[in-house]
């Protein structure tokens, strides 16, 4: 989502689609932000809360910790652990945003290939 978006489609966006974070990017594509629940928790605590969903979002981590596609599942990991996040936002060799790995995505693979080990058909089987 292009940095400068209203509040109000950033809080409709989590909220349809189900997601914890959006990405935040320039007029280039280059992710300069991540928009979450928490920044959206953290903005109820403001009185004047209402009158500025029309505003640009603000309040935003503009610390993103990034990975690429061509990362392995171990450095993912680290990275999550290193910085405390339940996220990454995988970007390409110019910070364009290409997804979001999340620590689910990380746990719903781990256990994918556990499945595949008690079946016999991973590396632990056979």
């Amino acid at each position: 989502v292009l940095r400068g978006t209203p509040l109000i489609v950033l809080l409709n966006l989590l909220a349809e689609r189900k997601i914890s974070a959006v990405p935040l990017v320039d007029e280039t594509g280059v992710v300069v932000g991540l928009y979450s629940k928490g920044d959206a928790v953290r903005l109820t605590r403001h009185e004047n809360m209402f009158e500025s969903l029309d505003e640009p979002a603000y309040g935003f981590k503009e610390e993103v910790v990034v990975c690429a596609r061509s990362d392995t599942l171990r450095v993912v990991i680290d990275r999550i652990r290193v910085h405390r996040t339940r996220l990454l936002v995988c970007v390409d060799g110019h910070r364009r945003v290409e997804g979001i790995v999340t620590i689910s995505d990380v746990l719903r693979f781990l256990l994918m290939l556990d499945g595949d080990d008690v079946q016999g058909h991973g590396h632990g089987g056979g």
